[in-house]
């Protein structure tokens, strides 16, 4: 073969792999699906960095045919061990009643404050529902007020954003809509592997009960870049939660605490 040909063809080769390369490289990030913006891995860095938060948390979920409701604040300061714990729990049965405790605990240091208070007999609550507050030490806790009772809250969604998002994995990107006056951005994700690892603490839980199909959306303010809502469902369970930085209620010790 002459050498001009042979040049041609070797020009025209390179010519067709450079096409194909950029047509490879238009498909795929066409087809790519959603993906982590700055925004929202700027919000799950300063998940990272927040220590003192407040929840609102309303949770509800059926069991047979049960349907159980359970609204609650959650103030949390890690870098002065302060917790605040203050939920209402209703269980509505199938012929209509409606059965409710509160349940509130406090943490100052190694001392907590537990009371419970309920007008409702038919919960066979094991614990006194007077609503006396309890006072004993975070590492003698009564038998009777474990499951009930513990130095941190039991809810903290905000955990699951934290280690860089890595309990999660992109659903849906960002989509810009205005909830309470306000214009966010808001991200839809399912657990990753890594959730399903955890064998204590609030994740554990948030993987429990949305498991592998349930999903989260986070909703994120563009002008601090901090998350402000969270939603997880996994039909019948749903939980809400907002979220706020400042001003946090104050927690401090109540007065006539009984030590146990």
């Amino acid at each position: 073969m002459p050498r001009i040909f042979m040049n041609v063809w070797v020009i025209l080769s390179v010519l067709a792999v450079l096409v194909l390369s950029i047509l490879g490289g238009w498909w795929y990030w066409n087809n790519r699906g959603p993906q982590l913006d700055e925004l929202v891995l700027t919000a799950f860095m300063n998940a990272e960095l927040t220590s003192a938060y407040a929840q609102e948390v309303v949770t509800e979920t059926d069991i047979e045919d049960r349907h159980i409701r359970v609204a609650g604040t959650y103030v949390l300061d890690d870098t002065n061990k302060h917790y605040s714990s203050l939920a209402t729990t209703e269980l509505a049965l199938p012929d209509g009643t409606v059965h409710s405790f509160d349940l509130h605990t406090i943490t100052i240091g190694d001392t907590m404050y537990t009371r419970v208070l309920s007008k409702s007999p038919a919960l066979n609550l094991t614990v006194p529902a007077s609503g006396e507050w309890k006072q004993f030490t975070t590492t003698a806790i009564p038998a009777e007020y474990r499951e009930i009772s513990t130095p941190r809250p039991p809810i903290d969604n905000l955990t699951l954003f934290k280690k860089n998002g890595e309990y999660l994995i992109i659903k849906d990107g960002r989509r810009d809509e205005e909830r309470n006056g306000g214009r966010l951005a808001r991200y839809t994700f399912n657990l990753s592997s890594l959730a399903f690892t955890e064998t204590t603490g609030p994740v554990s839980m948030i993987a429990e009960r949305v498991g592998v199909h349930g999903t989260v959306d986070v909703w994120v303010r563009e002008s601090d870049k901090h998350i402000r809502y969270i939603r997880l469902a996994n039909h019948p369970y749903t939980s809400e939660t907002k979220i706020t930085t400042s001003p946090l209620p104050p927690i401090t010790a109540p007065s006539g605490a009984l030590e146990e």
